[in-house]
Order: structure tokens, then C-alpha cells, then sequence
């Protein structure tokens, strides 16, 4: 086959993590996700008259008549890869780095050759997932009318004899607003997990329980339906549709959890649960909202307030709200939940501590103090203290 010359935007997508993200699939999981990709991808491409060259594992190679028609196709696939995968745990998700370069390229043998190839595979080395980067020479040749850039400053790159600047394409993401139940789901003294005191520390228990919980967690999740919004060390920021998927959730996760502890002879890494109905928002790799801070406060009361309630195991410490919606859901089952009707502490009587928790609640919401009070402990499989 003979060489061909022309002058043509490249662009080179890639995905965030591949081999880490998909090193537990069959390759028959990895075959059809993979295929789903590339057709969504080449959709896109076609819609904006680009051609895929070649795919590499899990990246493709495509060029474009112009510059901003490649741009016009990599802001849409962020765009609907984004709003596709947001909330989706990360394991999960596929998040592409986008880089696009021009130059005069050859095509030979179903594949590109030229400085423009070799100077893309340079700038995905410094892309982030989610971000579209463009070398120096396509941002001069893109449409400024219809998209905005960053420069990043100049940059170098082995096989150029000068620093190249680099620039980012401008365009925004929408958070995504999750109206569910919220659940904040905390390790019990995990600290108790981490030795530092060595200078090479042995974090092999501490990662084989890290493993354990993460991995029961996101199948739970998938199973009963939940989304994993966000990790904070060792909590879960995690979102249910209805009443009845999450007690489904908790009652799995109880036992598995349960049983884990009692085959490693563990009685203090127990789990705690604040949940309640609320708005929390999504953006980017940000999970924020007033309601993330009441229940991570709900989860933290549960310790305590298991042992006014005389109760012990894993626990999930609930709005009033929950209960009602379960009643409605015709899933409540008394026997397993149990009214907290004192809330008092070593500092505070009962009514102070009703009173204090009304002003945390009021300095974020408007609702009315029974929609989170008189608070209720759902354990899936409660316990009496002997």
C-alpha cells in the first residue's frame, strides 16, 4: 500500500486506570465493555466526520479534517461520559484523557505516522481524566468563536528540541444532584488497623480489611441498587433509591461484614451507619451538601447511643423519616427498629442534646425537626447486652 500525506487533526483518547480498573474481568467483560466504548466513541467520531484509525488496548487513534471538529467530538464524549458515569463506582467507570495535535501526518498500513502522532502520545503523559489538552499548533487552529483554552505553560517533551505550550479546551460540567437516602457508613476504630510507629510500617492487615469492606460494599451497591458518591478514608458517602434496597443492603452487609470479624477473632472494627432522606450534589470527583455533615453526625452519636439502647453489632442509626418511608414501603419490621428515646451524654441531658441537635439542623435546613427526630436504630441482626 502506498503512503499517503495530508494535513490532519489527531486526536488519541485513553482510558484512566485500564489495566488497574479491569485486572479482576474475565476477558469476555473486558471484550464487551470495551465494545460498547469503541461504538459509542465511534459514533461520535462520525457524527463529526472524524475517522478512527486504530484502536491500542484501550485506546484509539482518530484524525479529523480539523481542528474543531475534533475538539467538537472530544468535548461531547467528556460530556456524556460524564453524565453517564457520574456516581458510579469507580471501578465501574471509564474516564478518557483526550489530546489532540495537528500536523501533516502518513497513513500506511492502517496506521499514523508523523511528529503530531508522536507529539500526542507526549501530552497524554501530562492529561488528566475528564480534561481535553491540545498542543500549541491546534489551538492556533481552532475556532476561538466556539471554544475557549488555557495555556498551561510551555512544557518538554523528549523528540522536541524546544517546550511546546500546552493548552487546555474550557468547558463545564454540571453537578448532578442526588434526592435519595444518604447513608454515611464509618469503620469503627480503625486507627486500631495502623501501625506507624515503625519506620517501614506492614499494612497488610490494614489493606486485606480495606479490600474486604470495599469490595462488599460495591457489591452490595450494585446488587440492591446504592451509588457510591465518594471514600473518605475509611467512610462511604453512599445514595439508595428506596427504604427496601437499603435494608437489604445493611442485612447483607451485615452478615458478610460479621462473619469477616469473628474469622479474624475481631470484636472492635464494627460498622456505623447515619442515614437519612436528603440532597447531596456530585461534581467532578466532589461530593458536597449540608446532609453529608448531619449524617457523618448521626453515624458518630451511634456508638454512644448503642450503649444507652443496650444494643451491640453493626448499626445503622436512622432519621425519622426512614422509618416512616418504610412503613409506606411496607417493609418495617418493629422488631427491628428501636426508638433512641434518650439522647443524653456525660455533658448533656436528654432535652439538651434534642435542643442542640434542633440548631445544627435549622443552621442547614428548613424542614421541620420530626423529619429527622426521634431517631431509630435499624440492626439488621440485633443483640443484647449479656
Amino acid at each position: 500500500m502506498s503512503d499517503n500525506f495530508s494535513l490532519r487533526a489527531v486526536m488519541k483518547t485513553d482510558v484512566k486506570d485500564f489495566t488497574k480498573k479491569f485486572n479482576e474481568m474475565s476477558e469476555q467483560e473486558i471484550s464487551t465493555i470495551m465494545s460498547e466504548h469503541r461504538q459509542f466513541v465511534s459514533n461520535k467520531v462520525y457524527k463529526f466526520t472524524g475517522k478512527i484509525i486504530k484502536g491500542e488496548g484501550d485506546a484509539f487513534w482518530i484524525t479529523f479534517e480539523n481542528v474543531t471538529n475534533a475538539v467538537s467530538c472530544a468535548k461531547e464524549i467528556q460530556l456524556e461520559l460524564y453524565e453517564k458515569y457520574v456516581g458510579e463506582y469507580d471501578n465501574q467507570v471509564i474516564e478518557l484523557r483526550i489530546v489532540i495535535t495537528v500536523g501533516e501526518i502518513t497513513y500506511k498500513e492502517g496506521d499514523i505516522f508523523g511528529d503530531a502522532v508522536n507529539l500526542a502520545s507526549r501530552i497524554e503523559s501530562i492529561t488528566p481524566e475528564k480534561e481535553i489538552y491540545i498542543s500549541q499548533s491546534a489551538n492556533l487552529l481552532l475556532n476561538k468563536s466556539q471554544f475557549s483554552t488555557t495555556n498551561l505553560g510551555k512544557y518538554s517533551f523528549k523528540g522536541q528540541k524546544d517546550k511546546i505550550d500546552v493548552f487546555k479546551v474550557n468547558f463545564k460540567y454540571n453537578s448532578k444532584i442526588f434526592n435519595q437516602i444518604i447513608v454515611f457508613a464509618d469503620m469503627r476504630s480503625f486507627t486500631s488497623l495502623i501501625d506507624e510507629r515503625n519506620e517501614n510500617p506492614d499494612y497488610t492487615k490494614t489493606e486485606k480489611y480495606l479490600d474486604y469492606y470495599n469490595d462488599i460494599v460495591a457489591e452490595g451497591c450494585n446488587e440492591f441498587n446504592g451509588v457510591i458518591l465518594n471514600t473518605i478514608s475509611d467512610a462511604f458517602i453512599l445514595a439508595f433509591d428506596n427504604v427496601a434496597n437499603l435494608q437489604n443492603f445493611l442485612q447483607k452487609f451485615d452478615s458478610l461484614w460479621t462473619n469477616f470479624l469473628s474469622n479474624d477473632n475481631n470484636k472492635i472494627n464494627l460498622m456505623g451507619f447515619g442515614c437519612g432522606f436528603g440532597k447531596i450534589s456530585k461534581y467532578k470527583n466532589f461530593t458536597f451538601g449540608a446532609y453529608i455533615n448531619i449524617m457523618s453526625s448521626i453515624e458518630a452519636s451511634g456508638k454512644r447511643l448503642q450503649k444507652t439502647c443496650n444494643l451491640e453489632g453493626n448499626s445503622m442509626l436512622c432519621t425519622n423519616e426512614i422509618v416512616q418511608q418504610s412503613k409506606k414501603e411496607n417493609v418495617f419490621n418493629k422488631s427491628q427498629f428501636i426508638e433512641v428515646k434518650d439522647m443524653s451524654s456525660k455533658t448533656h441531658t436528654h432535652e439538651e442534646a434534642v435542643s442542640n441537635f434542633e440548631k445544627t439542623v435549622k443552621k442547614a435546613f428548613k424542614e421541620d425537626i420530626s423529619y429527622f427526630l426521634p431517631l431509630h436504630f435499624f440492626i439488621p441482626n440485633p443483640k443484647s447486652k449479656k
